[in-house]
């Protein structure tokens, strides 16, 4: 079972895909039925934007943690001398959930914005303004979120087709949109707190391993750094023609 779980895997990525979304909708079920059941606190205002900037961050570093994750499978699956799951493309069901979860984290930063806006603001443009002067910490938000509008209207299928390569230098804006969601978090939290603590410290983590990735970057032809793999793994001599495929029908390279 363990030689073919790859394979189960990717012959049920559409299962996979439909449980994640239920999964990234379930926060925001409970956000409404707490506030339509009035069990946000003393401070229902707080609460909801604590939540919703909290989920924002988590599917973010989830989107971040996607390509590191397919890689450290690949690498385990040969240290551990495995007869499947050798090859990054053995772990391409993994690739479509990082759009999901990246436009799972554009909805929640939108859902927090709004939030904002509408219970501390109440759309007044002017206070608004006033707020990004006097409080730092809601510009770098703002300079966070408004990135994060192009990568989600570029992430279509068509969208995808036209843009191709240059879609990946585009989407690349998520690493300092990541930084600058911790310094948002950081600058408003109280003395403390925790969490955001551990969340800069998973970004920070996430950011260095692709400056400097573990065991090496990835081959191009799918497969684990040469230096841990054995001679005598062959390379599968349809790879090239799957990765032009997988790459025509996504518009971004699978090994990034």
């Amino acid at each position: 079972m363990r030689g073919s779980l790859p394979n189960w895997l990717n012959r049920r990525r559409r299962a996979i895909h439909w449980l994640a979304l239920i999964l990234c909708l379930l926060p925001t079920i409970d956000m409404l039925l707490a506030y339509r059941h009035d069990d946000l606190g003393i401070n229902g205002f707080e609460t909801l934007i604590r939540r919703s900037g909290r989920d924002t961050l988590l599917l973010l570093l989830l989107t971040l943690a996607i390509t590191p994750l397919r890689r450290l499978l690949s690498r385990t699956a040969i240290l551990l001398k495995l007869g499947q799951g050798r090859r990054l493309c053995d772990w391409n069901w993994l690739v479509p959930l990082r759009r999901l979860l990246g436009l799972a984290s554009f909805a929640y930063a939108s859902l927090h914005t709004v939030i904002y806006l509408h219970f501390e603001l109440d759309w007044d443009a002017g206070e608004f303004w006033l707020e990004i002067n006097e409080r730092y910490f809601i510009a770098i938000g703002l300079f966070a979120y408004l990135p994060l509008i192009p990568l989600a209207l570029t992430s279509t299928d068509g969208m995808i087709r036209r843009m191709k390569k240059h879609r990946l230098r585009l989407h690349r804006q998520i690493y300092p949109i990541a930084i600058a969601g911790c310094l948002h978090f950081w600058l408003q939290s109280k003395p403390g707190e925790s969490p955001w603590l551990a969340y800069t410290l998973v970004t920070l983590m996430l950011l260095g391993y692709r400056i400097h990735p573990v065991g090496g970057r990835a081959n191009p032809d799918g497969l684990a750094p040469a230096r841990i793999r054995s001679a005598r793994s062959p390379i599968h001599p349809g790879l090239d023609q799957h990765r032009q495929i997988i790459e025509s029908k996504t518009g971004e390279s699978q090994y990034p």
